[in-house]
C-alpha cells in the first residue's frame, strides 16, 4: 500500500511539472567554440573604448573564438592585472587574473622614446612595474639593452628599429591605433604652446592665461597621489602641477633644468652624474628642498616596499644594490629582489646583488648619482639623464617618519584626512611645484589645487605674463555630454582628450570653444596575458599538444591571428570619425625614431584562420544559434533569439544584416514569415504569432544582405527575393526546431486524458483520498490554463 502510494503521488507530480514543459527554452549550440577568453576594458574611463571592445570581439567571435568583453572600474584593473599580489601574477580570467586587456598609454615625449620602451617591454619590469603583458623575449631584451646603453646615436637608433621589428612580429600586445586627439578649452585660456604637454604629459597650468580659475574635466577615478605609486593619467592630471622634478619638458619637447641649474656633470665613463640644485627651492609647507630630498626620492622611487610602480623602472637605470649617503654623515643601503618585487630596506649585510649603485647627498645641493652597469653589456645606461633621472621630489620631512609600507594609505597619498608637517595641518599630497593640493572632496569628485606664493620660478613666470591661474581644479565628469554641457555653461573650462570629442568636433557640437588636433597622442592597445595557456605559452593549443617544443610558436601564431582580427580602419572611421593613425608597434609616429617598415596589419579575417590553422585549429564557419520554446498556445507570440557569426566590419558597415524566419510543416519546404536586421554582433529576435494549431519547424536563415543595400534596392517583407541582392556576408541558415502549437481545448483534453489514465491505475486502491488527489489535479491544471489564457 505505502509503494502504491508513493507510485501515485510521483505519476501526480510529473503530470505537474509536463503541464509547464512548454516554456522551457531549446537550445541548440553552434560550433564548439575554438577557446574561451575574456577581454578587459575599463568601465568608466575611455566609454569609446567599450565600444571597440565590442566590435573586436564581435571579430574574434567570427572566425570561432568565444570572447567576451567585461567593464571593470580601474580599481579592479589595477588589482587583477596592473598591480596584482604575487600570487596572481599571470594568472587567467578564470583563475582570477586576466586574458587580455584594452588599455591606453600617454605618449610620453617623442624625442625621448627608448624610456617608455624599457618600462614597459623590458622582461624584468614584472607588475607592479609596467610589463603587465609579463612578455619574456630574448632578442627584445637584448635590443633593448643594446639601445639603452649606447643612447641616441646611429647604433643605438639602429637598435631601437630592430626591437620595434621584434615586437611588431611577436606581438604582445595589438597595437590598435594611435590618437589624433582633440582637445578643447574654453576660448579665453592661452595654453603658450603648451597644449600638447598640458594634454599628454600632465596638466601645466603656470602656462595658462585667460582666467584666475580654471578647471579641467576628466573622465576617469583618483587612486594614488604620491607619484611614485601611481601609474594612471587620471592620477597625473592632480599631482603634475603639485610636484617638480630636477628638470622640466619645454614646449619644444626639450628637457630644462628645474630644480637643477643646470645639466649634470658626467664622467668619463658615464657612470657617475653630478647634479647642483637650485638654492631657495621650498616644498609647500615652507622647508627649504636640500639634497636629502632628492636622495629621499629617489629611495622611495626605487624601493618596492612604498608601493612603488616605478621601482624596476628605476632599478634598471641604477642598480638593485644602492647605497645611499645623507647629509648627516650617515647611509643605508636597499637591495632589490626584482623577479619577486621585493625591496630590502635597510638591508641586511647578507644581502646582496651585483649591481651595486650609490646616491650622495655630497653637500646641501650638491647630488651625485653612480649608476650600474646596465643588462648584461657590461655597460651603464647612455640615457639615464634625461630619461632617468626624472624623480618627482618628495618631502624627506614628512614621509621619513610613515613606513613605507603605510605610504597607499596615508592622507598624503589619498587626499583624504590629516597630517602636520611644519606646524601646519595637510590633507594630500605636497611638492614644491607651482600648485599646492587643498582638498578632494569624493562625494562631489573634484580635487582643489592653489597657487603657491612662494614657488621658486614665480617671478620668471609672472614676467613673462605667465602664471595667472589662482586655483585649479580638476572634476571628474564620467559622460561625456555632461562634461560637453559643462564646458558649455562655464562649470569647466578645459576637457580631457580621453572623452574622445572627434565626433561632436565633426558635427560641429564644439564650435563655441577652441579645439586642438594634437597628433601622436597616446596609444591604444589590447595586451594580452603572455603566461595564458592558449596565445601566452601554447601549451594549451593543438599544435603545443601535439609538440610541446613547437608551443611558444603555436602561441605567437594564435596572437598574430588577433592582430589581423582587429578591424583598425573601421574603429578609426566610424568612432573616431578618422581622428586617429593606425598602430603597428608601440612607438608615438611623431618619432624621428619609428621604424616605418612596421606596417599596420590590415583587417583580415581569412589571413586569421590561415594562422589559427597553423596553431592547429580547425577552423570553418561558425553556425548561427536559435533559441525558442518547444510548445506554444495558437494566436500567441512566438519568440525566437539567437546570433549569427558575421564579419563586424560589414556589418557595421551596413547597420546589421538582413535575417529571416522560415516555417514548414514538412521540415523540407520552408515559407519565409518574419524578418528582422540583425545588430553588427549577428544578434537577433523575431516574432511569429501561429493562427492555427499543428506541428511546425521553424528556422532562421540570414540573408548576407546588408541593411543599407537592402533599404536602397526598396526590399521589404520576408518573401522578397533577397538572393539578388548584393552580399555583404556570406548566408547562413540554422537547423531548424520543431514547435507544437495548440489550443486550450486541446491542452484541456490531454490533461484529462492523463488524469483518466491516472485513476485507472490507482483505481484497485479504492481509495476515496486518490480520488481527492485527482479532483485536485484537475481543478490545478484549469485554473493554471485559465490564467494563462487571461495574459
Amino acid at each position: 500500500m505505502k509503494n502504491k502510494s508513493i507510485f501515485a503521488i510521483a505519476i501526480a507530480g510529473m503530470m505537474v511539472v509536463s503541464m509547464f514543459a512548454f516554456v522551457q527554452p531549446l537550445v541548440l549550440s553552434a560550433d564548439q567554440p575554438l577557446f574561451k577568453m575574456t577581454l578587459v576594458a575599463p568601465g568608466s574611463a575611455n566609454l569609446l573604448r567599450r565600444q571597440w571592445g565590442l566590435i573586436i570581439a564581435n571579430s574574434f567571435q567570427s572566425v570561432g573564438i568565444d570572447a567576451r568583453v567585461v567593464f571593470l572600474g580601474w580599481g579592479s584593473v589595477f588589482d587583477r592585472i596592473l598591480t596584482p599580489p604575487p600570487e596572481n601574477i599571470g594568472k587567467t580570467w578564470d583563475e582570477g587574473g586576466w586574458d587580455a586587456l584594452f588599455i591606453g598609454w600617454t605618449p610620453g615625449a617623442p624625442s625621448t622614446p627608448f624610456s617608455g620602451t624599457f618600462q614597459i617591454y623590458y622582461s624584468k619590469n614584472l607588475p607592479p612595474n609596467a610589463n603587465y603583458f609579463l612578455w619574456n623575449n630574448a632578442t627584445s631584451d637584448r635590443y633593448i639593452e643594446e639601445f639603452m646603453t649606447k643612447g641616441y646615436t646611429p647604433e643605438g637608433i639602429e637598435a631601437f628599429k630592430n626591437w620595434q621589428m621584434v615586437q611588431y612580429q611577436d606581438v604582445p600586445a595589438s597595437q590598435i591605433f594611435f590618437s589624433q586627439a582633440v582637445f578643447t578649452a574654453d576660448s579665453v585660456l592661452n595654453f603658450h604652446g603648451y597644449e600638447w604637454i598640458f594634454d599628454n604629459i600632465g596638466p601645466t597650468p603656470q602656462f595658462l592665461t585667460g582666467r584666475n580659475e580654471v578647471v579641467l574635466a576628466t573622465t576617469g577615478e583618483l587612486l594614488d597621489l604620491c607619484p611614485p605609486l601611481s601609474n594612471s593619467w587620471y592620477d597625473t592630471e592632480v599631482f603634475n602641477a603639485i610636484f617638480d622634478s630636477l628638470y622640466y619638458l619645454d614646449s619644444n619637447y626639450e628637457f630644462q633644468p628645474a630644480l637643477a641649474l643646470d645639466h649634470p656633470t658626467v664622467s668619463a665613463d658615464g657612470r657617475t652624474y653630478t647634479y647642483q640644485l637650485r638654492p631657495g627651492v621650498y616644498f609647500h609647507d615652507g622647508i627649504e628642498v636640500t639634497a636629502d630630498d632628492v636622495v629621499f626620492s629617489f629611495l622611495a622611487y626605487l624601493n618596492p616596499q612604498s608601493g612603488s610602480q616605478q621601482s624596476a623602472y628605476e632599478a634598471g637605470y641604477i642598480g638593485e644594490d644602492i647605497t645611499f649617503k645623507w647629509l648627516n654623515g650617515t647611509s643605508t643601503r636597499l637591495v632589490i629582489d626584482l623577479e619577486n618585487g621585493v625591496g630590502y630596506y635597510p638591508a641586511p649585510e647578507d644581502v646582496s646583488n651585483p649591481r651595486k649603485a650609490t646616491i650622495e647627498a655630497v653637500d646641501k645641493y650638491t647630488v651625485k648619482i653612480t649608476i650600474a652597469d646596465f643588462g648584461g653589456l657590461g655597460k651603464p645606461a647612455a640615457t639615464f639623464h634625461p630619461e632617468g633621472d626624472g624623480v618627482a621630489i618628495l618631502p624627506k620631512h614628512v614621509l621619513e617618519a610613515v613606513p613605507f609600507e603605510e605610504w597607499k594609505e596615508h592622507p598624503f597619498n589619498k587626499g583624504t584626512g590629516t597630517y602636520v608637517a611644519n606646524g601646519q595641518t595637510f590633507s594630500g599630497p605636497m611638492g614644491c611645484g607651482p600648485y599646492k593640493f587643498v582638498s578632494y572632496d569624493p562625494v562631489r569628485a573634484i580635487v582643489t589645487l592653489e597657487k603657491f606664493d612662494n614657488y621658486w620660478n614665480k617671478a620668471n613666470l609672472e614676467s613673462q605674463g605667465l602664471y595667472q591661474v589662482q586655483k585649479f581644479y580638476v572634476r571628474y565628469i564620467v559622460e561625456k555630454d555632461a562634461a560637453i554641457a559643462a564646458l558649455k555653461n562655464g562649470e569647466v573650462h578645459i576637457l580631457d582628450q580621453n572623452y574622445q570629442l572627434a565626433r561632436d568636433y565633426q558635427a560641429g557640437n564644439l564650435n563655441f570653444a577652441t579645439n586642438y588636433i594634437l597628433r601622436g597622442s597616446g596609444i591604444q592597445q589590447l595586451g594580452y596575458n603572455m603566461r595564458h595557456p592558449v596565445f601566452g605559452t601554447g601549451t594549451a593549443t593543438p599544435l603545443g599538444k601535439q609538440d610541446p617544443s613547437r608551443a611558444a610558436e603555436a602561441a605567437r601564431y594564435v596572437r598574430l591571428a588577433f592582430d589581423y582580427l582587429i578591424p583598425r580602419k573601421l574603429i578609426i572611421d566610424n568612432l573616431l570619425s578618422g581622428f586617429a593613425e593606425p598602430a603597428s608597434v608601440h612607438v608615438n609616429p611623431l618619432s624621428p625614431y619609428y621604424n616605418t617598415a612596421c606596417v599596420p596589419r590590415d583587417y583580415n579575417p581569412e589571413k586569421a584562420k590561415e594562422y589559427l590553422a597553423m596553431a592547429g585549429y580547425q577552423v570553418g564557419a561558425a553556425g548561427g544559434q536559435v533559441t525558442v520554446g518547444a510548445s506554444y498556445l495558437v494566436n500567441e507570440p512566438i519568440v525566437f533569439t539567437g546570433q549569427f557569426i558575421i564579419d563586424p566590419v560589414a556589418a557595421v558597415e551596413e547597420g546589421g544584416i538582413v535575417a529571416l524566419l522560415e516555417m514548414s510543416t514538412d521540415n523540407a519546404t520552408f515559407t519565409p514569415v518574419a524578418q528582422t536586421i540583425t545588430t553588427t554582433g549577428g544578434y537577433y529576435q523575431l516574432i511569429y504569432v501561429p493562427t492555427s494549431t499543428g506541428t511546425y519547424y521553424f528556422r532562421v536563415t540570414l540573408t548576407g544582405v546588408g541593411a543599407k543595400t537592402a533599404a536602397a534596392s526598396t526590399a521589404t517583407g520576408p518573401t522578397f527575393p533577397y538572393a539578388g541582392l548584393t552580399l555583404a556576408v556570406e548566408p547562413q541558415t540554422t537547423p531548424s526546431v520543431k514547435v507544437t502549437v495548440t489550443s486550450v481545448d486541446d491542452m484541456l483534453t490531454t490533461y484529462k486524458n492523463q488524469v483518466a489514465s491516472l485513476n485507472s491505475q490507482v483505481a484497485s486502491l479504492s481509495s476515496i483520498a486518490y480520488g481527492s488527489l485527482a479532483l485536485a489535479i484537475i481543478a490545478l491544471i484549469v485554473a493554471a490554463v485559465l490564467g494563462m489564457r487571461k495574459k
